[in-house]
């Protein structure tokens, strides 16, 4: 066998391992004590208290349910309202202008009777030529326009007539009343309502 010297590294890790050996041990470590019971027992649940707890919440939950209940019926109640309101209001507008424009056209007419003839005029215009002419004018206007048109044209009282006049011939008509225009108007504030809807 030989005999292999040792380096310095060696030799300290040699002697800690003398040392270890014949130092005295440590006394062994006394065992753990043991725990108390109640320390590994669940801390005590209050079966009434959570109960209650759930119950509160359910109740909770209940009430948040109602009071959105509520809330939607307000809601739509007001929506319905609001509907109702504005239905209400298109209907009042609808029959001012119906009335604004029957007064101002017969107001018209009445305050300023020359406008008649002009009227008729202008309506036997947008006929096509035509040698048989009738205009019905409201009565006493019948001298008024008769001096005011020239030709052959028929010139008579109609009672139905409170303004504006009708021209007439075999073939077509011209309603410019008052009754006329202001159907003219109602057809329109009644499309009107009807797109409000």
């Amino acid at each position: 066998m030989s005999f292999v010297p040792l380096g310095r590294s060696q030799k300290g890790v040699f002697q800690a391992l003398l040392l270890e050996e014949t130092a005295p041990k440590p006394p062994p470590l006394p065992p753990p004590e043991p725990l108390p019971a109640t320390a590994l027992e669940r801390p005590a649940v209050d079966e009434a208290e959570i109960s209650a707890a759930l119950v509160a919440a359910e109740q909770d939950r209940e009430a948040a349910q109602e009071q959105l209940e509520q809330a939607r019926a307000i809601l739509i109640e007001a929506q319905r309202s609001r509907r109702e309101t504005l239905k209400q209001a298109s209907e009042d507008i609808a029959e001012l202008v119906v009335a604004l424009t029957r007064r101002m056209v017969r107001d018209a007419l009445s305050l300023h009777p020359e406008a008649l003839p002009s009227l008729v005029r202008d309506a036997i215009g947008r006929l096509p030529e035509h040698a048989d002419l009738e205009v019905l004018v409201p009565p006493g206007r019948v001298e008024l326009v008769q001096v005011a048109i020239t030709g052959a044209v028929r010139v008579r009282a109609d009672p139905s007539l409170q303004a504006g006049c009708r021209v007439l011939t075999t073939h077509s008509s011209l309603d410019v009343s008052l009754h006329a225009l202001i159907s003219g108007v109602e057809s329109a504030v009644h499309d009107w309502l009807a797109e409000q809807a």
